[in-house]
């Protein structure tokens, strides 16, 4: 479960394709919910896209998995 989120993290550079960010940040969301944990550095890094015009939406519908799922 480990390798998925450091994979999630390094999906979600910003020099990568906005599709293959925006589809990790959907990710972070699924692993919530069907694991129960995100890591620390996933969290912060969807706090810092909270700020982005384009995945800052589908950061807070991360978040909100996150704070459905993640006890």
């Amino acid at each position: 479960m480990a390798w998925l989120q450091t994979f999630l993290l390094e999906c979600l550079n910003s020099s990568l394709d906005i599709q293959i960010r925006a589809l990790a940040v959907t990710c972070v969301g699924h692993v919530a919910r069907l694991h129960g944990e995100v890591s620390n550095e996933l969290v912060s890094k969807l706090r810092e896209l909270l700020k982005d015009p384009v995945l800052g939406g589908q950061a807070e519908d991360a978040f909100d998995d996150i704070a459905s799922f993640v006890k």
